[in-house]
């Protein structure tokens, strides 16, 4: 598929997309985003405190945290964490 960006651009705006989308914690510990593809799993003992957008002020800060997507490798890019 052309889209007129190189690797690198689509990485990076994959990345700066992936962070900017609405996300949400399920019951099982799976964080999903709005097409409810699997993100990140968060164990059940972590889960009472990952702040949740865009609620996130509920817990104070310094309390809990938060999961930044910022810098990740999403989607077709996830072999990406793994090169030698």
């Amino acid at each position: 598929m052309q889209t007129g960006f190189d690797e690198g651009e689509r990485n990076e705006y994959n990345q700066i997309e992936a962070a900017s989308k609405p996300w949400s914690l399920r019951d099982d510990g799976w964080v999903v985003d709005g097409q409810d593809q699997l993100l990140v799993w968060v164990p059940s003992d972590l889960q009472p405190y990952t702040r949740r957008p865009p609620n996130d002020s509920i817990i104070p800060r310094g309390y809990g945290f938060e999961l930044d997507f910022g810098g990740v490798n999403m989607g077709d890019q996830w072999a990406e964490c793994y090169r030698a």
